[in-house]
């Protein structure tokens, strides 16, 4: 698991080195992670070994973990952009010619000459065409390297091309990578067929209207010890449409197949949107995110502006009816299919609310329909039952696994329907989920809720002492 987390955060480290297309591009809500800091756990996971045997009765003491070049000098990178430039808030042009411009600090520069040698890592140019179209061009030219852990790492030339208007108000963005490749004794990780492409308007408020998405066309893991696994066919977007002072802003998520462990998930996908933002929450909102990332600050300060934002934001989604549509949540197996789709909103909310957690929770209105098929609760029953034969080296006829597979159903289907957690559609088990002042229920009954433990009562003082009545 760590060598998995040390190869997928090498991937964010080289990725957060380079400047994106649309720094505002509406994106879901979620923790961020730098490149140095991509950088540093990934070199700490893949660095770490076990200690050698001692040759005498003192305890062996604990061997330096050996530092990478490679994870270093994509963490300086990164991280000196990131604090030159920040998060390119507004017209992109003036970032975007500081970034054509830009000179390494001298530390940065010896730690990337220590892995690329007299070779930039990467490269922007400007051009600008007759009709005022501006186009930058960046390049990271193929490379390959092995690291002082035995670690290869290797790329093939990255190309992409961001175009704007003079004005910095549009901005159209087209990008591959070939492919990307992380690999040592024990597993390796190389995703291929890498696509970028975005056409997108800025607004007053600096919002990014438009679409981006991002393909991948395979991901491959194998390990040495254990199953390995195969990523096929995902792809990532984000659209934004305005609406007056609002936007819809829609996400979708898919990857044609998952293969590990010799089964196979298809058509997996999470689409979902936010509807009736207000442009201006939104921006207050990035703000804040900006604000919480800056350098130099203590933890408590960029909490702080962070939920300072959050506030500002969820008073207007509580106030405007603004509502998360949940299209489609849902994965394929063995040509049967789960599905998932509902609604959260919240209800207006005052600043009273807003300071306490259960007033809060109470404010939300959930629904979501679940759809599971029969067939599909029988066919996991099937694979952990031949996972768990294969695990003790049992040998057990289809059968015999068939047969218990249908009894873990019966049990399981049993239960859900006396319990009055789902119903039965045509095989298909439908579970209606709502959340409603402070109330959870399934199909119309009532799950009651563990309520969160009472604050301990003051101690009450000790009666004075009534002395012995003389």
């Amino acid at each position: 698991m760590k060598k998995l987390l040390a190869l997928t955060t090498l991937s964010a480290a080289l990725v957060g080195a380079l400047p994106a297309s649309a720094a505002d591009s509406p994106k879901p809500i979620v923790a961020t992670v730098s490149a140095r800091e991509a950088a540093e756990a990934a070199a700490a996971a893949v660095a770490e070994v076990p200690a050698a045997h001692a040759t005498d009765a003192k305890p062996a003491a604990k061997p330096a973990k050996p530092t990478s070049a490679m994870f270093d000098a994509l963490g300086a990178l990164g991280s000196e952009l990131k604090d030159a430039f920040g998060n390119a808030k507004g017209n992109p042009i003036p970032y975007l010619d500081k970034l054509v411009a830009h000179q390494y600090s001298d530390q940065t520069r010896q730690k990337l000459t220590k892995v690329f040698g007299d070779k930039q890592p990467m490269t922007l140019q400007r051009n600008t065409a007759s009709d005022g179209t501006i186009t930058y061009v960046l390049n990271a030219p193929a490379f390959s390297y092995l690291d002082a852990n035995a670690t290869t790492i290797a790329w093939s030339e990255l190309g992409m091309i961001l175009a704007t208007d003079k004005a910095g108000l549009s901005m159209n963005s087209q990008g591959s990578w070939r492919s990307f490749r992380v690999a040592d004794k024990a597993m390796s990780m190389t995703i291929s067929d890498i696509s970028l492409e975005g056409k997108q308007r800025r607004t007053s408020q600096n919002i990014w209207l438009g679409k981006v998405g991002v393909g991948i066309g395979k991901i491959d893991v194998s390990v040495a010890d254990a199953p390995g696994a195969v990523l096929e066919g995902l792809s990532f977007s984000s659209k934004a449409v305005r609406k007056g002072t609002a936007i819809d802003i829609a996400y979708d998520s898919q990857i044609k197949t998952v293969k590990v462990a010799g089964e196979q998930l298809d058509d997996i996908r999470f689409a979902m949107r936010m509807l009736n933002i207000d442009m201006r929450a939104l921006e207050k909102m990035t703000d804040s995110l900006a604000n919480a990332e800056k350098s130099g600050k203590t933890k408590e300060q960029n909490l702080a502006a962070l939920m300072a934002g959050f506030k500002v934001f969820g008073k207007s989604v509580a106030a405007r009816g603004s509502a998360l549509e949940i299209d489609d949540f849902s994965v394929g197996l063995h040509a049967n299919r789960a599905v998932v789709k509902g609604r959260v909103a919240l209800l207006p909310s005052t600043d009273a609310d807003f300071a306490s957690r259960a007033k809060m929770v109470n404010k939300i209105v959930a629904r979501l329909q679940i759809r599971v098929p029969v067939a599909m609760v029988t066919d996991v029953a099937s694979i952990v039952m031949t996972k768990q034969a294969e695990a003790k080296g049992e040998t057990t006829s289809p059968d015999a696994i068939a047969q218990t597979a249908q009894s873990i159903t019966d049990v399981v289907v049993g239960k859900m329907l006396n319990g009055g957690f789902a119903k039965l559609d045509n095989g298909v088990l439908v579970s209606l989920i709502e959340f409603k002042a402070g109330k959870l229920t399934f199909n119309g009954k009532e799950v009651v809720l563990p309520k969160a433990p009472a604050k301990p009562a003051a101690a009450e003082a000790p009666p004075p002492d009534a002395g012995s009545g003389d």
